[in-house]
């Protein structure tokens, strides 16, 4: 390994642990199938690195003299192969969506209580967010039951394999993924099960150019599904955090800490609202595909904004 190769490989592996945790395991996406022990090694590592500090993680990998080893898993260029397979999922789901009304369903405490889940469930598919499935039975009224389309962070916050391990997950028509912590897995578990399967990081990259803020899962979605033909897009269960999370989502929007004195924060983590909230509402003024909920169109109103379409009572 040339020194320089060695130096600039430390630096991206700092700047991600630091900058970037939830993704650092990007740099080791490999093309080549992975052995067993391969997989176990970058494993221990995606745990080591959510526990410990980056002076800590980095002593650990030269001490088993590690960091030469992770040089080779990094992630370079795609290579045609990777092309071609990318290529090939955005055929497969171009051809899928390609004419079709899909809902797009968010677990914003919105959705209780408005009994959209026939709706949903009539559209051709039905597309859905990181933790937002399987659907509890006493939602099923208000959010549906289905997903045929998954739009996954994979950033470690919850372990992923619980999602995988239920059966009725190979129902799955279509896995969309960002590379984080946990997208090796996801990956390699939608290739076994032929579940089509695509990265969607470059729709968060360019979002994130546009917002200057990382976006959330949900905004990806939007922004990601409206690339292809569809007839329509029926936004719904989203208020871009102007309320909390339904009772019983694993994320951070459902914690009461958010909302001090019934203020709807202005950002969690790395994501802000109010950037998103804007980048929708010109995507609603100039794309006639869109149709949101009434909390969704209350929303665009109450801020100033107008909506081509609308939600049923």
């Amino acid at each position: 390994m040339a020194r320089s190769d060695y130096l600039e490989f430390e630096e991206r592996l700092h700047r991600c642990f630091n900058d970037e945790k939830t993704n650092w395991l990007d740099i080791f996406v490999t093309t080549k199938e992975l052995t067993a022990e391969q997989k176990s090694f970058l494993v221990e590592f995606d745990q080591l690195a959510r526990r410990v500090s980056w002076d800590e993680f980095f002593a650990e990998l030269k001490s088993r003299n590690s960091t030469q080893l992770l040089f080779h898993f990094a992630y370079q260029d795609e290579t045609d192969l990777e092309r071609q397979h990318h290529q090939s999922s955005e055929q497969i789901l171009s051809g899928m969506l390609r004419g079709r009304r899909v809902a797009l369903v968010g677990p914003s405490v919105t959705a209780e209580e408005t009994g959209h889940g026939i709706e949903i469930e009539s559209y051709d598919l039905v597309a859905r967010v990181n933790f937002q499935w399987p659907i509890p039975e006493e939602r099923i009224t208000d959010l549906g039951r289905r997903m045929d389309i998954l739009y996954h962070c994979c950033n470690g916050d919850r372990p992923i394999r619980g999602l995988l391990e239920n059966p009725q997950f190979l129902k799955t028509k279509f896995m969309c993924y960002e590379r984080g912590l946990e997208s090796l897995l996801l990956r390699s578990f939608c290739r076994d099960n032929n579940i089509p399967s695509l990265c969607v990081s470059e729709s968060f990259r360019d979002l994130t150019d546009i917002l200057r803020s990382a976006p959330n899962t949900g905004t990806v979605a939007i922004h990601h599904l409206l690339k292809f033909p569809i007839q329509e897009l029926f936004v719904v269960g989203f208020s871009f955090f102007q309320d909390p999370y339904y009772k019983g989502y694993p994320g951070d929007g459902a914690d009461p800490s958010h909302w001090v004195n019934q203020k709807s924060p202005t950002e969690i983590w790395e994501h802000q609202f109010g950037p998103q909230l804007e980048y929708f509402r010109r995507l609603t003024l100039s794309d006639r595909r869109i149709r949101v909920d009434k909390r969704l169109q209350e929303i665009l109103r109450l801020t100033g904004f107008s909506h081509n379409g609308s939600g049923s009572d």
